[in-house]
């Protein structure tokens, strides 16, 4: 699966391409008991999007692959799968077997895969547990490697689903078939070892408004075994090439030495060249026949270089030499940079415009360039979604 559920029937547009982005992708399906407040698939969507804000610290991108509106249950055990206040049936600190047996053989109807790496998660009528009004989730999980579900009263939201998730990612193998839950945070409350101490921390039990998941957790976290790296969808982009522009503001001298018997100052000539790794570069001639020390105003500007595909690279080449009457031509030491496209589309868009490639330097001259790319023309995009980076 490459799409969240309610994209996944979104078309591309004519003359577009799916935009795909690598991401370490936890995935979900979730279903709505008959009585469950959870009717419309925005609603689902809304808690799905405010977890995976939370689990975004950790590079974890979460992913509802399912959803439906369950119809009514006939699977036999203690608790009554159709009644309007589930919640209040169901204990989560001291579930019973044949509860959670209960639970567990809801399953994963109509999945898009038989996939025991998608956690189902199940939205339950009813406010809250039978722990009181503060427990509005739970987690509980059967079999070794485990299979775990999440449960969801009405009352839950987007902060309460990223908890029980913590407590599924961080379950863990801590010995031959044996598997723990345990915070492996070094501020795990020691009364209870699943929950974290700080009020802040996400797995502390009642969840804060702006939780947060600390470095040993995310470790675990990513680690997990329903963590596997995918290529996701997260929109769609124009069948158009980027065109980037370039220009060189300045050469910057920091020291110069020109033959025995003259001033130190170079008779020098320069190529400044732009192109891309799969394009012939464009070059510009630039003389100056007593460089010294300073910086030298440039401001050339290139004309557009179109980038082919995202895995062009934009190139910048500098060399130059030094007319010496006496001894020959001397070699300048020459700067050569390339830009991947990256998320600051190949140098354009990071915090600090300004470019400045070297020093570099040899027995004739020290410096440096400063320049500026900046996009002509981009094509247009539309987004499906936002991708946690990992």
């Amino acid at each position: 699966m490459h799409r969240n559920y309610w994209d996944k029937n979104t078309p591309i547009p004519p003359g577009y391409t799916e935009l795909r982005k690598d991401a370490l992708t936890v995935e979900l399906c979730v279903y709505s008991l008959q009585h469950s407040r959870i009717k419309e698939v925005a609603q689902v969507r809304t808690i799905a999007e405010e977890a995976g804000k939370i689990w975004c610290q950790a590079g974890v991108t979460i992913q509802v692959v399912y959803w439906q509106i369950l119809p009514q249950q006939s699977i036999a055990g203690p608790l009554n799968l159709n009644s309007t206040d589930l919640a209040s049936e169901i204990s989560c600190d001291h579930p019973s077997d044949a509860a959670v047996s209960q639970l567990m053989a809801i399953g994963k109807p109509n999945a898009p895969e038989d996939n025991r790496l998608f956690v189902p998660v199940y939205c339950i009528p009813g406010n809250n547990l039978q722990e009181g009004s503060y427990v509005s989730g739970c987690n509980r999980q059967v079999n070794k490697p485990p299979d775990h579900m999440i449960l969801l009263t009405d009352s839950a939201d987007g902060r309460v689903l990223a908890h029980e998730l913590g407590h599924v990612l961080m379950t863990r193998l801590v010995a031959r078939d044996s598997w723990s839950n345990v915070d492996p945070d070094p501020g795990r409350n020691a009364g209870d070892p699943i929950h974290n101490a700080n009020p802040q921390n996400l797995m502390y039990t009642n969840v804060h408004k702006e939780p947060l998941i600390s470095p040993e957790q995310v470790a675990v976290a990513r680690k997990s075994r329903l963590v596997t790296r995918q290529s996701l969808v997260y929109g769609f982009q124009e069948k158009k090439p980027y065109k980037l522009g370039v220009k060189i503001k300045s050469l910057d001298v920091a020291s110069v030495s020109d033959e025995v018997f003259s001033n130190d100052a170079l008779e020098s000539n320069w190529t400044f060249a732009v192109g891309t790794s799969k394009t012939k570069a464009i070059p510009w001639v630039y003389a100056n026949d007593d460089l010294g020390v300073g910086s030298h105003s440039l401001n050339h500007d290139f004309p557009s270089v179109e980038v082919e595909s995202d895995e062009d690279k934009l190139t910048i080449s500098v060399t130059g030499w030094d007319r010496d009457k006496n001894s020959g031509d001397d070699d300048l030491p020459s700067i050569r940079k390339e830009w991947p496209k990256g998320e600051d589309l190949w140098g354009s868009s990071g915090f600090d415009p300004l470019h400045v490639e070297g020093p570099v330097e040899n027995d004739e001259i020290k410096y440096s360039v400063t320049y500026v790319i900046r996009v002509d023309e981009a094509p247009l995009r539309q987004s499906l979604r936002f991708i946690c980076s990992f």
